[in-house]
């Protein structure tokens, strides 16, 4: 997908989220993030793809 930033374009998808995973999310996100779902989707997302890129990564190394 790529930096949506570098292209000035924004995604808009719909979905369904259950609401226990809103709650859970809500018990451990910071205070200012609480009352903002976008963000706080955002900010996991890319938390995500950080985490994953770190994991491709250390695998290729393991791998040499």
């Amino acid at each position: 997908m790529g930096d949506m930033k570098s292209r000035g374009t924004t995604l808009r998808r719909s979905v369904a989220l259950p609401s226990a995973l809103i709650g859970e999310l809500n018990s451990v996100a910071p205070p200012e993030l609480r009352t903002n779902l976008n963000r706080l989707v955002i900010l996991s997302l890319q938390e995500y793809v950080s985490r994953r890129r770190r994991q491709q990564f250390e695998g290729t190394v393991a791998a040499m």
